[in-house]
C-alpha cells in the first residue's frame, strides 16, 4: 500500500555534521597563524608552535571528512526506511521491522545502554539482498566495537571460544538465499549480535539529530502510524 500521500517524509541530520566547517575554518585558520609565527618570528620558541601547527592539521582535516558525510543520515517514508552512508545506502520496508530499542548490556538488575540504536528484523532477506559490498565492509568494520562488548559480556571468565570473533564466508539466510564472501560474513555478524543482544542492524546515535531515546519515540511512532494506514 501507498502511504506517500497520507505520511509526511522526515530527514534525519546528523548533529556532529553541523560542526564540519566549523571545524575547517577552525583548523584552517589556526594553521595559517602558526605557519606566520613559525617562519616569520624567529627570536621565540618554535616548539609550542609546530605542536599547535599538528592540532590544526588535524582539525582541519576532521572538519573536511565531517563535510564529505551525508547530509542526511536516515529517511523516514511512508513506505520504507532508507539509512545513509558515505559508502552507499541500505533500505527496509516497514514491515521488515519488527523491534526498536536501545541495545544493552549485562545481567538483571545491572544494564548498561550502548550508544545505539537496534533494530530487530523480521527477516535478514531484504537487507542481505540489496547492500552494497562496499558498505557492508564498512558495516562489518564500524560495528565491530559493538561485538567485541557483547563477547565480553557473554563471555565474563574470558574463555569465550575464538571462533566468535571471526566470520567465516558461507552463509544462509532465513528464505534459503546463499551468500558468499563479505555478505556471507554480514549475515553472520547479524546473527550473532541478534543472539546476543537481540538486534540485527545498529544505528550509531552519532548519526541521529536528537538523543537515541528520543529518536525510538520518533521511530516508533512513525512505525506505527504506518501500520495503521496498512491494517
Amino acid at each position: 500500500m501507498d502511504n506517500s500521500d497520507t505520511l509526511d517524509t522526515i530527514e534525519i541530520k546528523p548533529v556532529v555534521n553541523r560542526y564540519g566547517l566549523t571545524l575547517s575554518l577552525l583548523g584552517g585558520v589556526s594553521a595559517l597563524l602558526s605557519l606566520v609565527v613559525i617562519f616569520l618570528l624567529t627570536s621565540i620558541p618554535k616548539l609550542p608552535f609546530y605542536v599547535m601547527l599538528g592540532g590544526s592539521v588535524f582539525t582541519l582535516l576532521l572538519g573536511l571528512l565531517k563535510q564529505l558525510e551525508p547530509k542526511v543520515s536516515l529517511r523516514l517514508c511512508p513506505n520504507y526506511l532508507q539509512f545513509y552512508h558515505r559508502h552507499g545506502q541500505w533500505t527496509l520496508a516497514w514491515q521488515d521491522i519488527q523491534r526498536i530499542d536501545i541495545p544493552t548490556l549485562g545481567l538483571e538488575d545491572n544494564y548498561q545502554p550502548l550508544s545505539y540504536v537496534g533494530i530487530r528484523l523480521t527477516s535478514q532477506h531484504r537487507l542481505l539482498s540489496n547492500i552494497s559490498l562496499r558498505l557492508a565492509s564498512r558495516i562489518l568494520l564500524e560495528q565491530r566495537p559493538v561485538l567485541m562488548q557483547a563477547i565480553k559480556n557473554e563471555c565474563a571468565d574470558g574463555t569465550c571460544p575464538s571462533e566468535l570473533l571471526f566470520e567465516g564466508d558461507q552463509f544462509t539466510d532465513d528464505q534459503g538465499t546463499h551468500y558468499t564472501g563479505l555478505l556471507a560474513m554480514l549475515g553472520q555478524r547479524m546473527q550473532r549480535l541478534r543472539e546476543m543482544l537481540g538486534y540485527d542492524i545498529y544505528l550509531p546515535e552519532n548519526s541521529l539529530d536528537r538523543p537515541a531515546e528520543e529518536f525510538i519515540v520518533l521511530l516508533r511512532k512513525y512505525h506505527s502510524q504506518v501500520q495503521q494506514l496498512d491494517a
